[in-house]
């Protein structure tokens, strides 16, 4: 073997140890900026963004958990993670009998982002906001479980917007199965699938509970059925705008992919103006290919 043919092998294992490197995060603060050339990341612990921190997750990454193990953002940090329309950011635990605990939001900064992500498998919500408003807009949330919100759980004076989303086969040991809100939370949901949630007690889709300061939810173009949609005496209740339907999204893989004839396409909207709130909330340039 002449050295110009060594050169060419070197450089080629060098090329795939780069392309498919793996990065390894124990337990502790992360923050900065992770790149899909270190994909996959394989959460071994606790992670917490600290306060006054930030951590951007390019599109292309994959976010695995090796353990039981949650990812939480604290205090005025800020989570933004953000694919594309061809190149989703995955949330998923690394064995199939070992599940994580979810991402939370806790008094979180103003611009923490999920955008084209995929949640999965969490044995806790799948994402948890706690006076906490994250922009929530193409993702995929499906197989996680908790015994209040196994999809979402929206508490205390949070006010995301839910937009874009598929949000299937979540399921809560008590109440909401796709998404549990409470206690001054009032939330937009907008274009998106609640499908096949599944509660125990009361909410399949949707769960209000009676805390002490109403929740308001509005809800536009988006398919949902509202008798899987529960709300306790006295909690506040559900705005129902425009466009909603209630069909059998017609699904085509595990993937959550439209089939051909699916009610959903072409049933959401460029934009919705809340009135309740004297908003516009407008639909991203690109939608998920699986969402309204």
């Amino acid at each position: 073997m002449d050295n110009t043919i060594i050169l060419y092998l070197v450089l080629f294992l060098f090329a795939g140890a780069v392309c498919f490197a793996d990065t390894h995060i124990p337990a502790g603060d992360v923050f900065g900026t992770w790149e899909a050339s270190g994909s996959p990341y394989y959460i071994d612990g606790e992670i917490h963004i600290p306060t006054d921190s930030m951590l951007v997750i390019e599109p292309g990454c994959s976010i695995i958990f090796s353990g039981a193990f949650k990812f939480v953002v604290d205090s005025n940090a800020v989570l933004k993670a953000m694919g594309t329309e061809t190149d989703s950011v995955f949330f998923t635990p690394q064995y199939s009998f070992v599940h994580w605990y979810g991402i939370k939001f806790n008094f979180s900064a103003d611009g923490c982002t999920l955008s084209y992500c995929r949640i999965e498998y969490s044995d806790s919500s799948g994402i948890y906001c706690y006076n906490s408003s994250p922009t929530i807009t193409n993702n995929t949330i499906s197989g996680n479980s908790a015994q209040d919100g196994g999809g979402i759980y929206c508490y205390y004076y949070s006010s995301p917007t839910i937009s874009n989303n598929t949000i299937n086969g979540n399921s809560a040991s008590n109440y909401g199965g796709g998404i549990l809100a409470g206690n001054g939370s009032n939330i937009i949901i907008f274009n998106s699938i609640l499908y096949s949630d599944s509660a125990d007690t009361g909410g399949n889709e949707i769960y209000i509970d009676s805390s002490a300061t109403m929740t308001v939810i509005y809800i536009a173009y988006s398919d949902i059925d509202s008798a899987d949609c529960f709300i306790e005496t006295g909690a506040g209740g559900i705005v129902w705008g425009a466009g909603n339907i209630n069909e059998n999204p017609l699904f085509e893989d595990t993937m959550f992919h439209l089939s051909a004839g699916s009610p959903c396409i072409d049933a959401g909207a460029e934009s919705v103006y809340v009135s309740i709130w004297d908003t516009i909330i407008y639909a991203p340039e690109y939608d998920l290919k699986a969402a309204l």
